[in-house]
């Protein structure tokens, strides 16, 4: 492929011209944009298909601070007075999670395995991983 051009031009460059503000801009050719587009869609689908289905990224290493570890045990304690008393089996995953307040969050979550249809809390957040097809 071969290098892009990048342009820098003036607002009356443009066309249609802009009038009565003065500003710069940087611009391509769309022929070479129309490229970089083709170019960064095979590199996306290359990306994607280099993770199997059901696997995601993440960090290689997560620091867990001593509220990450009490989230932990609220999900996977089974709440004596003593404290959270005898563990219980827990599910770790990698995905969205809708907060209280309705946004949504990506990264490693961990719900009760006993109960996994009462939600779970986020243990560590990062950013959402391409997938096939531009998808996030």
């Amino acid at each position: 492929m071969k290098e892009v051009k990048i342009y820098t031009i003036v607002s009356d460059q443009l066309s249609p011209p802009i009038t009565g503000e003065s500003f710069c801009t940087d611009m391509v050719r769309h022929s070479d944009y129309a490229e970089l587009e083709d170019k960064y869609a095979a590199l996306a689908e290359v990306r994607a298909s280099a993770i199997p289905d059901g696997y995601v990224l993440v960090p290689q290493q997560i620091f867990l601070e001593p509220s990450d570890i009490e989230l932990i045990c609220s999900q996977c304690g089974d709440g004596h007075e003593s404290g959270y008393g005898d563990f219980t089996d827990g599910l770790l995953w990698v995905g969205n999670i809708q907060r209280d307040d309705g946004s949504i969050v990506h990264g490693l979550h961990i719900s009760s395995a006993d109960y996994t249809e009462e939600g779970g809390v986020t243990v560590c957040e990062f950013a959402a991983q391409p997938r096939k097809g531009g998808a996030v």
